[in-house]
This record gives structure tokens, C-alpha cells and sequence, in this order.
């Protein structure tokens, strides 16, 4: 197998919009996030996913409270932008909003890196020419830089 990189490893951020953190306060751990309005993960597999978070060697997951529960970024950051709760997502898909100030990063100092998205293909001679150009298309719109 072979293995191309799409873009570099991606930070994970907890956020919320400023009239949340307002409402409801900031938090200082990944553990206070127990007593706020998180929106839950679900992953395609049905789980709900825990919220990771790291800060030098502590390593934490947290299974967040939450009212609602989305499967898509798109509805979990429009859920966070009208204060409905804090949302956890790739920092790069989060950044417009965040620059904006739509969206406040909380528990900074916890964020943790992930791993960037990669193609993966058999090792064969020639790669098939349309997939040649997607990674090279990926590469060039770069959508998580």
C-alpha cells in the first residue's frame, strides 16, 4: 500500500460561540465539560464519540452531556454559532468562524493534534491517471491548511 498525504496533522478544538461562554461560563478541564451543553459526535460505526483532549502527557476522553447529537460538522458548528452548546471540531474547518469570532476556542492548552487525512492505494506502477489528479487536486485547494 502506499500512502500520499493531504495535509498536514490537524488540531482538535472544543468551542463555543461567545453568547454561550457568556450564558454558561468557560471551562478550565476537559472534565467541567460535564456540567455544560455539549453537541454529541456520532460516528458512522453508531457510537457516540468522546471528546479527546491532551496537554503534555495526560491523555483524556470525555463522553460529553449534550442535548442534541449530529453526525455532520456543518449542523454541529451552526448548532454551536446560535449557542446551543459547545461543539468539538478539526481546528482548519472551524477557523472562519473562530477568526470571525463567531466562535471562541475553549481549553486551548488541551487542544490535541491528530493525524492529517491520507490517501491510500495498492503499490501498483502506474496509479490510474483519475486518481493521480484528484490527490494532486487535493493537494493544490489544500481545504485543511
Amino acid at each position: 500500500m502506499i500512502a500520499q498525504r493531504l495535509s498536514p496533522d490537524i488540531r482538535w478544538v472544543a468551542a463555543a460561540s461567545p453568547v454561550y461562554l457568556e450564558r454558561f461560563g468557560t471551562p478550565t478541564t476537559p472534565h467541567d465539560l460535564h456540567k455544560h451543553r455539549c453537541v454529541r459526535i456520532r460516528l458512522g460505526n453508531d457510537q457516540i464519540y468522546q471528546w479527546e483532549f491532551e496537554r503534555g502527557q495526560e491523555a483524556v476522553a470525555v463522553a460529553t452531556p449534550g442535548p442534541l447529537t449530529v453526525d455532520e460538522s456543518h449542523a454541529a458548528i451552526g448548532f454551536g454559532l446560535s449557542g446551543v452548546g459547545m461543539i468539538y471540531g478539526a481546528e482548519p474547518v472551524l477557523r472562519p468562524y473562530l477568526d470571525r469570532g463567531s466562535l471562541k476556542v475553549v481549553l486551548s492548552d488541551w487542544a490535541s493534534m491528530g493525524s492529517g487525512f491520507h490517501a491510500y492505494y495498492s503499490g501498483r506502477r502506474q496509479v490510474p491517471t483519475a486518481l493521480r489528479l484528484l490527490i494532486d487536486l487535493i493537494r493544490e485547494i489544500a481545504p485543511l491548511h
